[in-house]
């Protein structure tokens, strides 16, 4: 599977809020199969991840695949999740992987070796494995320099401007982490909202830009805030617009936030 849509987040670090890999195997023939998921691999360009599973049966990293039980029964269908709590899932995704290997071997009858019964019919169409990936959000988050320099002291209101163009078919919001020396946030913004590229009939997005506009008025109590600011936790967070349940997303796909300030200042004589 190739993920470049990961490489337009550079640097950014990235989580999922519950990350879950849904496995679903068919298999027609008459005895079970473990199927080894350590051979599935996140890869970047710094290097790569292989995923852990607690298992079946007390087989670490193994998924067991039901057989048939009586011949000229029907396919049997057998799926497994895993997610944060039974696997690395997330650490797979939080590489920020180019693609990921679906590298995976099986052994028939992995619990029991000598079986009383074991049979293919000629015309088996064998075994079938589907992967589907599901997340609720997706968080990127960066830190950049915001030292004021105690320059805003004559400020009596700052205005804020945020114009977002979107590519990505995913909505969400932005969150301004505003943070002092110390790392302490002094004062956060978080902007609700903005809305996701259109798709097309295959669910991925059309290309064009989309874009939303916020305004946020600071105060001077804010202002004081701000001017004890050092840093800017930029933060991210995409989810899927109401009423999609799954979207495709590309290696073009992109969002660029553009920031610009209206000032208004009041200056007095100090000796007045």
């Amino acid at each position: 599977l190739s993920f470049d849509f990961f490489e337009n987040f550079g640097d950014s670090d990235l989580s999922f809020t519950n990350p879950v890999m849904t496995v679903t195997a068919t298999n027609d023939y008459g005895f079970p199969v473990g199927v080894d998921l350590s051979g599935v691999t996140s890869r970047n360009n710094s290097g790569s991840l292989n995923l852990s599973y607690t298992g079946d049966a007390g087989l670490s990293n193994t998924f067991i695949i039901d057989g048939v039980a009586d011949f000229g029964d029907a396919e049997k269908i057998t799926s497994v999740e895993l997610n944060k709590n039974n696997s690395n899932i997330a650490m797979l995704l939080e590489i920020k992987p180019s693609q990921i290997d679906f590298d995976a071997s099986g052994t028939a009858n992995p619990i029991n070796a000598n079986p009383n019964e074991n049979f293919y019919a000629t015309d088996n169409e064998g075994l079938e494995v589907q992967v589907n990936l599901t997340f609720d959000e997706v968080s990127l988050q960066k830190m950049a320099d915001f030292d004021t320099e105690d320059a805003l002291g004559d400020l009596t209101e700052l205005l804020l401007s945020v114009n977002i163009a979107n590519k990505i078919p995913m909505t969400g919001r932005l969150v301004l982490n505003f943070q002092n020396s110390a790392g302490q946030v002094v004062l956060t913004e978080t902007l609700t909202g903005f809305q996701a590229a259109n798709v097309n009939e295959d669910g991925a997005s059309d290309g064009t830009p989309v874009t939303s506009n916020f305004e946020v008025v600071w105060d001077a109590n804010d202002i004081a805030l701000i001017n004890k600011t050092k840093d800017v936790q930029i933060v991210l967070i995409l989810t899927l617009p109401e009423g999609e349940d799954e979207v495709l997303l590309k290696g073009s796909d992109a969002l660029h936030v553009s920031i610009g300030t209206k000032l208004s200042a009041e200056f007095t004589d100090d000796n007045e």
